[in-house]
């Protein structure tokens, strides 16, 4: 025999290679089975996981159980109870104060503050007029008048103060003389005073 190869052992080589591709094939379909069916069951796994959650977005019903009803908790929140109207408290009525009276001051009138004259005149045994002095001082009044003997006016002074002599007649027949202040002017009616002088003498 030659140098050459055997046609027979070379057949026999590729007989024996065969059945090793077969399993190294297997090998890989199965890796790629499994791998395909792990792909299969996570895109089933996500796409019950997304529809669920688009209809929970995408349903304006999603509150409501089937039939088209409200649960028992929204419909306890949205239904409204109706609450009574307020009672109107009574206003107590208030007593009217009375309106006070306007208060007048009183207008003073005029008064005689002072009439000074003397109780007894001096004649010294004569029957001549002596001379009694007299003041006074008044006040609201705007003068005074002197009168003797109740007769008229004997003289009239300005003024709320003054003074005065007078006469006193000393005729045996006369043993008194009065003499009156009257106040002039002013507010009211006049004051007035009058005094008695004794002879002497």
């Amino acid at each position: 025999m030659g140098t050459g190869s055997d046609p027979r052992m070379a057949h026999v080589e590729v007989a024996q290679g065969r059945p090793r591709q077969r399993a190294t094939v297997l090998l890989i379909l199965l890796i790629v089975v499994s791998l395909l069916a792990l792909l299969l069951a996570g895109a089933l796994v996500l796409g019950s996981r997304i529809p669920a959650t688009g209809a929970n977005l995408a349903s304006p019903t999603a509150g409501l159980v089937a039939g088209g009803s409200p649960t028992a908790t929204e419909a306890a929140s949205t239904s409204t109870t109706p609450t009574s109207a307020p009672t109107a408290e009574a206003t107590p009525a208030r007593t009217p104060r009375p309106t006070p009276m306007p208060t007048t001051k009183p207008t003073p009138t005029a008064n005689v503050v002072s009439f000074t004259v003397p109780a007894t005149a001096d004649c010294g045994g004569y029957d001549l007029p002596v001379a009694v002095e007299i003041s006074w001082v008044v006040s609201h009044a705007t003068g005074v008048t002197i009168s003797i003997d109740g007769g008229g006016v004997y003289a009239s002074y300005s003024g709320t103060s003054g003074s005065d002599t007078f006469p006193f007649a000393c005729a045996p027949s006369e043993t008194q003389h009065t003499y009156e202040i009257r106040t002039t002017g002013g507010s009211g009616s006049a004051a007035h005073i009058t005094k008695t002088v004794a002879r002497i003498g």
